[in-house]
């Protein structure tokens, strides 16, 4: 997943890198991989799920909490019955 967050960042001419990138990109990198669901900034959220879509995986990102909580909530009540 890194390697796909990596390559979109750098083939686009646009990006201007921010301190913080690198490591936005390392950690998201492995929540997106392990993680149920990822919540993140949008620039980066847009890198994730076109990385995890090129990679044939469902994309769950999202850019606020309260985007998130009705597929977190879904999620919980489907494992409760478990």
């Amino acid at each position: 997943m890194f390697r796909e967050v990596l390559h979109e960042r750098h083939l686009n001419k646009g990006t201007v890198w921010r301190r913080n990138d690198l490591t936005d990109m390392v950690y998201l990198s492995c929540a997106a991989g392990y993680a149920d669901f990822v919540v993140c900034e949008r620039h980066m959220g847009n890198v994730l799920t076109q990385g995890l879509k090129r990679l044939r995986r469902q994309p769950r990102v999202f850019r606020r909490l309260r985007d998130a909580a009705p597929a977190i909530g879904d999620r919980l009540g489907s494992t409760a019955h478990t």
